[in-house]
C-alpha cells in the first residue's frame, strides 16, 4: 500500500513476500516516461516458539514451527537449560532447574540476514520428595 501515489518518495506498507514491483510514471504534456522499482521483502516466516509450559520434570520437548527456506536456532535467554540440537525445531531441552523459569528464543533467519523470533517460558514445577531413610521396627 502506497501512502501517496503522487509522491516519488513515499512510505510503502503491506509488502508481499518476495519481489514487489512498482511503476512510477511522469507525464509532461504529451510526453510520458516510466520506470520500475523492485522492492524485495525477504522476511522469513514468523517464528512460533510454541506455548509457555509448566512441567513436572527437568526436560521438555520443544515444538516450534519448522523453518521454510531458512534456518532456525534455539537459544537460552534466562534460566538454565541444555538444548540437544539448537538448530532443530522439535529438539529436547534438559537440565531445567526446579522452580526456576527458563526463557528460550526460537529465531528463524534466512540468507538475506532477515529474521523473526519468538520466546517460550518453561517452568519446572516438580516437587522434591524425601520421606527419609527406610526403617525397620519391631
Amino acid at each position: 500500500v502506497l501512502a501517496s501515489s503522487a509522491d516519488r518518495i513515499t512510505k510503502v506498507t503491506g509488502l508481499g513476500l518476495g519481489t514487489n514491483v512498482f511503476k512510477w510514471t511522469v507525464s509532461h504534456g504529451n510526453c510520458v516516461k516510466s520506470d520500475n522499482i523492485a522492492i524485495t521483502n525477504a522476511l522469513p516466516i514468523q517464528a512460533v516458539a510454541g506455548p509457555d509450559a509448566d512441567i513436572c520434570q527437568d526436560f521438555f520437548y520443544l515444538a516450534s514451527n519448522e523453518p521454510v527456506n531458512a534456518v532456525g536456532l534455539w537459544s537460552v535467554n534466562s534460566g538454565n537449560a541444555s538444548i540437544a540440537d539448537p538448530t532443530k525445531f522439535n529438539t529436547k531441552v534438559t537440565n531445567l532447574v526446579q522452580g526456576t523459569p527458563t526463557r528460550l528464543t526460537w529465531r528463524i533467519s534466512n540468507a538475506a540476514g532477515c529474521f523473526t523470533e519468538d520466546n517460550l517460558l518453561i517452568t519446572n514445577n516438580s516437587a522434591q520428595t524425601k520421606a527419609g531413610l527406610d526403617t525397620r521396627v519391631c
